[in-house]
């Protein structure tokens, strides 16, 4: 990860030697050579990347490295935007111009400095190194082949597709769940409740969507509803799109409806028609607390079908249920579920390869322990490799992470071991891609437009990564196939139900990550200080994933509901918040506009001057803003107009507000001159918003 981002940083500064030539007079030859520097370091990257696991100072000395280059390109770059400010707001006078000039000395000098300080950190990080032994390999990481380009197009987008060995339990959970039925002639005790309980990457969700899906099932359900439970669980949220998919034709009133109408409306159609509901992915027993009294008890009416890790979650809901724990694959089904994800027919070679081939398949087989999820990833790792000697390569990789004999049943710390195959498997453009999902809470289906937005701006994707033709948004769509083939991401097609029309002509509407997936790419955003998330719901701090060092975090995610948000007190000293790169305040959960913020607050946006992203979204008055946003020291002033500070963020090249507050936008957004995208829509109920020269 380090290697991408010292890439970046040394891009960064080429284009501003190009760009902004005139701004960078009295420095130019230093930051070329700083920029040289940067260039040296990144070749000893790659071999240090694979080998920091020998020694801690390897992973101390990438650390430093990925520190320096983020410190470059903020030394560079607030220097060069900041001459060129002064510049362009034009200077009367031979006067004044002789002040502009003098105003620059102070700050070339400062720079000068600065990037000497950094060419010599980084020159002994360089001899660092080299003394340990470390090599300086280049390779040429110019985006992808065009062979590259079609891997998308190859591999199936849904997991599901590709159902190995859980046939019989399909069938199996589809009668338990029919038993009571009116064709249903058998005197077996009918259950209320199904379950299937297990560890995670077992295939619970899969399995659970193939009952759901069965035929027969839907000809005897009068209706069928599902819902992701999760962690951020919210109770009006489950209630509703259970309502919203069993009388979608109420969909107005039902976003009305407040919890006892909610809950008095689902008990009558459960109790009067006969529905499925599914519960996926529930942790705890509160949700269900807390929404018990919408279900009735009879078992031979409407049934619930629950997905859960926890097998008491299961008992607790209804200990007389039918629970049901899916088994391992046996080894034969492994090998069969990753010859159809990696090789689909791809080698065509000898008969001793293709034997040779299956042995090593097989031995790799082995130290998934009958995993499904373990299986999958290995195979997205296996599919984009083009020969045995590359397959060999993968199967000494995972002796080397997990030791001979060891396998993955029951030691989800090997599971871990071995989804982090694939992401040390990734090209180093790709490694950023995968650890910004972090970004986003668990089972979010990712919008792909607005994550490629993000990417764009986060200068993950460049425009040295297109090729031919391509703009940066078809290079991000190509970005997210690769992880998608590498089977480390979801992702959605155009022609799925709920398609935005911005989807339209593009391969994924929307994409996901599976859970253990998702705890990978906050492990990694730790291990590589990239991206702090904070999740938090109900009663506190769900989770809280990243470096405890907030100095040196450059991406900042706060999550909240509307519960939650008015309990979060952090103390706002303890974030030095000037590093910051990317910003977030994502609130869910809210129930409408219920008045104006009555208490102005103080600007804080300088605190934020390097930022390039910043998204405000889903911030409604309903949610006590004095406290969210002292919380993450973002202000909103008097009657909930954006601050004119706004316009002192001249790195920003992301603003969102989507379903915020905010119905005044300042005259000094024309500042920032290097805002890509705006993205501004305001909550439904508050009028149309009007812009205001402040």
């Amino acid at each position: 990860m380090a290697e991408a981002v010292v890439s970046f940083a040394a891009e960064t500064i080429g284009n501003l030697l190009i760009e902004e030539t005139k701004f960078l007079q009295g420095v130019r030859d230093q930051v070329e050579q700083l920029q040289l520097e940067l260039k040296r370091i990144q070749s000893f990257l790659k071999d240090a990347d694979a080998r920091q696991h020998e020694e801690e100072r390897i992973k101390v000395w990438i650390s430093q490295a990925r520190d320096l280059a983020y410190e470059a390109d903020d030394l560079i770059e607030r220097y060069a935007f900041k001459v060129a400010s002064r510049r362009r707001k034009g200077v009367r006078g031979t006067t004044k111009r002789c002040v502009g000039i003098l105003n620059e000395c102070f700050p070339r000098h400062t720079t000068g400095t600065g990037i000497q300080t950094l060419k010599t950190k980084i020159s002994d990080l360089t001899k660092s190194f080299q003394e340990y032994g470390i090599a300086a390999v280049m390779e040429r990481q110019d985006g992808a082949s065009s062979s590259h380009q079609q891997l998308r197009r190859t591999y199936s987008h849904v997991v599901e597709d590709d159902f190995v060995g859980l046939e019989d339990d399909v069938e199996m959970l589809v009668k338990h769940l029919l038993r009571g039925s009116d064709h249903d002639h058998e005197i077996d005790q009918h259950f209320r409740v199904v379950s299937i309980c297990g560890m995670g990457g077992l295939g619970k969700t899969t399995l659970a969507r193939k009952v759901y899906n069965h035929p027969e099932l839907r000809r005897c359900f009068d209706g069928l509803a599902w819902v992701c439970v999760s962690q951020k669980w919210q109770k009006e949220d489950i209630l509703q799109r259970i309502l919203l998919s069993l009388i979608p034709e109420k969909r107005e009133e039902i976003l009305e409806w407040r919890d006892e109408e909610l809950v008095r409306q689902l008990f009558q159609i459960l109790q009067n028609k006969k529905c499925l509901v599914v519960l996926d992915d529930i942790w705890a027993t509160e949700p269900w607390e807390c929404i018990k009294q919408a279900f009735p008890i009879r078992n031979d009416g409407s049934k619930i079908l629950v997905t859960s890790r926890n097998k008491d979650v299961a008992l607790h809901i209804d200990p007389s249920g039918f629970h049901h724990e899916p088994r391992f694959l046996s080894e034969d089904e492994s090998w069969q579920l990753l010859q159809r994800k990696a090789l689909r027919g791809r080698f065509h070679g000898e008969h001793e390869d293709l034997k040779k081939l299956k042995n090593l398949g097989k031995e790799m087989v082995k130290a998934c322990g009958g995993l499904p999820l373990a299986v999958i990833v290995l195979s997205g790792t296996l599919a984009t490799k083009k020969d045995l000697n590359e397959w060999a390569t993968v199967n000494r990789n995972i002796k080397a992470h997990l030791g001979r004999g060891n396998n993955l049943i029951k030691e989800e710390g090997n599971l871990h071991k071995i989804l982090a195959l694939s992401y040390n498997d990734l090209p180093y453009k790709l490694k950023p891609c995968f650890l910004y999902l972090s970004r986003y809470e668990e089972d979010s289906d990712i919008d792909t437009e607005a994550l490629y937005q993000l990417w764009i701006a986060e200068g993950i994707i460049s425009t040295k990564d297109q090729i031919g033709e391509e703009s940066m948004m078809d290079v991000a769509e190509r970005y997210l196939g690769e992880l998608v083939t590498r089977c480390m991401v979801q992702g959605k097609a155009p022609d799925d139900d709920d398609v935005m029309p911005s989807s339209v002509g593009r391969s994924f509407a929307s994409c996901r990550l599976h859970d253990l997936m998702r705890d990978l790419s906050l492990l990694k955003a730790k291990e590589e200080n990239f991206l702090l998330s904070i999740s938090y719901y109900h009663d506190g701090i769900l989770n809280e994933h990243g470096n405890n060092d907030h100095s040196q975090v450059y991406r900042l995610a706060v999550h909240f509901s509307k519960e939650g948000a008015r309990k979060y007190f952090p103390p706002a000293e303890k974030r030095n918040t000037r590093h910051l790169r990317s910003l977030a305040l994502l609130v869910s959960g809210n129930e409408g506009y219920e008045g104006r913020l009555t208490k102005k607050m103080k600007s804080q946006f300088n605190r934020f001057k390097m930022l390039r992203v910043l998204a405000i979204e889903g911030l409604c008055p309903a949610l006590s803003g004095d406290q969210i946003l002292k919380s993450v020291l973002i202000l909103v002033a008097d009657h909930s107009r954006l601050p004119t500070a706004i316009g002192e963020l001249i790195h920003l090249r992301y603003l969102s507000l989507r379903s915020s507050v905010f119905h005044c936008l300042p005259s000094s957004l024309g500042n920032l001159q290097n805002l890509q995208h705006l993205i501004y829509g305001m909550p439904e109920c508050l009028e149309y918003p009007m812009c205001c020269g402040r």
